[in-house]
């Protein structure tokens, strides 16, 4: 697993608990796993594939996946620039709606 961004969000709703200064804590990655039908953990062939966490400081969580499986390196590459370009334009503070309406999903 390869990080592509870590850091802190300031936020404006419950996140149980937030994390000091109410804020959450962003991950972003890229890893080569197997994944079956959207389960990372499951055996088969390996394919390549990033996601976006974003976590309160227990166990509420909410992640976006994305494919990069048949890109070619430059596509990866410019993949991951989008990425972080989300991660960027995240509105501040950051919520649960907000996240929801882009294609986050609870964890």
């Amino acid at each position: 697993m390869t990080t592509i961004v870590e850091c802190r969000w300031p936020v404006n709703d419950d996140w149980r608990p937030n994390g000091i200064r109410n804020t959450v804590r962003v991950h972003a990655f890229h890893a080569m796993y197997p994944v079956v039908n959207g389960n990372p953990h499951a055996p088969k062939k390996n394919n390549f594939w990033a996601r976006i966490c974003i976590w309160g400081d227990d166990d509420l969580g909410m992640e976006k996946d994305f494919d990069f499986n048949g890109l070619t390196a430059e596509q990866k590459e410019s993949k991951i620039k989008e990425m972080v370009v989300e991660i960027n334009g995240f509105p501040n503070p950051l919520n649960q709606e907000w996240l929801r309406a882009h294609g986050y999903k609870y964890a």
